[in-house]
């Protein structure tokens, strides 16, 4: 409704305009109505103190700003210095109602940041269950030497990347074991998004660090324990090139936490090599510097073997290059039989043991995968000559039978998927494929991990159709799947 005009009586002298001051001394003049209408208001309010002359005259609803109070400024005065006195000579300890100063320069911890969002309840799930269940569920060691606890976790600490990372993780497993949804899609997401987002930011920065190298890691084992079988291997590419720009293995490997690091990606690089039919990113046993003894939370004590796995599937991709160009020569055969004699040979020696160590389980972990790096080599060498179909069926039976004296609830019986797929490859034309299916089910009950199921189901398929060569299966079937 328009705001008639008003006329001042007579004889009353007009007033200046009214000027709308704040309480801080800020004037607010001018009406809203002219603004908008992008001309100057005169600002006076003669006859009308709510409605200035310009829109009584134009009958136009004067709208005018409310006040809004400006807090005062903090006082610059500096403070008057403290009257407790200093402490005598010799004594450190501050009186009990002192309290030391804070220095504004001091940021808040990544991991306490975390804390001050308003879904600290999840996040404090997560982290325990990552730390009570998962971590362990990763390892094939038990106590102080399983480093997704006393690596990782210290790295986390620092790390926005690595710690939302875990978040990842551990949501994702959860989400598997949970009989109802403990974690929403949109948050995993969001852990997913955030961990891509910071690690992103360090590349970008040039601030690659260990644990950006750690948060690779983490992401691809995230995919492939919810059953991926395509992006997982591009987070081990990653990582591979993270490590690169660490300045490679040997600097990489001047820390403990460094070499763990190294062991955990030539342990999913050499087996990614095994199930794709490829070179492994990085040769040589890079993750030892010392040739010592060593126990890992994913080799064991296997460590040596796995430098001589790659060696196999270096001439494996070297065979497949050479058929291609039909340079196939009696080389190939003579470094295969140099590789057998390796393997076999080769010492799996426990460091000193430690409390709560199983060596027996250890050691029959690390003959399961002797055999299973043999009929691996031997499955390459059967296509050049037929006579060692023979020696694949003794490393089935081997396999077959250093899996089943490790009890199915020990810690080392989640590191038995390689072996239980080579002996199911061999098993193919008439073996235990009973044992090797239920012994591949009660992995996976036990530690819900979705790659286990994409190995079974693999085997189930070169069964039906009496297949062994996995490495074009899974091309036809589009997938890429890790044998850890």
């Amino acid at each position: 409704m328009a705001t008639a005009a008003r006329s001042p009586p007579a004889g009353v002298t007009e007033a200046p305009p009214a000027r709308r001051t704040s309480l801080s001394g800020r004037v607010r003049s001018g009406c809203i109505t002219c603004k908008s209408r992008k001309k100057k208001c005169d600002e006076r309010y003669s006859g009308d103190p709510s409605c200035c002359e310009s829109c009584s005259r134009l009958g136009l609803i004067c709208e005018r700003e409310a006040l809004r109070k400006v807090p005062p400024r903090p006082s610059r005065r500096r403070k008057p210095p403290s009257t407790v006195p200093p402490p005598a000579e010799g004594n450190t300890h501050l009186p009990p109602q002192t309290a030391l100063p804070i220095a504004d320069s001091v940021q808040p911890h990544p991991f306490m940041s975390i804390y001050s969002s308003k879904k600290t309840s999840t996040e404090r799930l997560l982290l325990k269950y990552y730390v009570g269940k998962l971590a362990a569920l990763c390892s094939i060691v038990p106590g102080e030497s399983n480093g997704f606890v006393t690596v990782l976790l210290p790295m986390a600490m620092d790390d926005l990347a690595l710690l939302y990372a875990l978040f990842t993780y551990a949501s994702v497993h959860l989400s598997i074991t949970a009989h109802q949804t403990a974690v929403s899609a949109t948050a995993q997401l969001e852990y997913q998004s955030e961990a891509a987002r910071t690690l992103s930011e360090d590349i970008g920065r040039n601030t690659v660090s260990d644990s950006s190298i750690a948060c690779a890691l983490i992401c691809c084992a995230a995919d492939f324990t919810n059953g991926d079988t395509e992006r997982w291997i591009l987070h081990l590419r990653g990582a591979g090139q993270l490590i690169s720009m660490r300045g490679g293995a040997e600097r990489l490997g001047q820390t403990s936490d460094g070499r763990f690091l190294l062991r955990n990606f030539a342990y999913h690089d050499i087996l990614s090599a095994v199930s794709s039919g490829g070179r492994p990113h990085m040769n040589g046993v890079y993750w030892n510097r010392d040739s010592e003894p060593s126990m890992d939370a994913l080799m064991g004590i296997a460590d040596g073997l796995f430098g001589l796995i790659s060696e196999v599937c270096t001439l494996i991709a070297d065979v497949k290059d050479s058929l291609l160009s039909e340079d196939l020569t009696c080389d190939h055969i003579s470094r295969g039989e140099t590789l057998a004699h390796r393997l076999r040979v080769q010492l799996c020696t426990p460091p000193t043991p430690s409390a709560g160590a199983d060596w027996l389980t250890l050691s029959y972990h690390a003959e399961a995968y002797r055999y299973a790096s043999l009929l691996l080599l031997y499955h390459l060498m059967s296509d050049l000559s037929p006579v060692y179909l023979l020696e694949i069926s003794e490393c089935v039976e081997k396999i077959v039978y250093y899996a089943s004296v490790i009890p199915p609830d020990s810690t080392a019986d989640a590191g038995l998927v390689f072996p239980l797929f080579m002996a199911g490859v061999g098993a193919v034309f008439g073996g235990p494929i009973d044992f090797i299916r239920e012994r591949l089910n009660s992995i996976y009950n036990r530690t819900k991990f979705g790659h286990i199921a994409k190995v079974l189901e693999l085997l189930e398929n070169m069964w039906s159709m009496g297949r062994t060569d996995w490495v074009v299966l899974l091309d036809e079937l589009g997938w890429k799947i890790s044998l850890a």
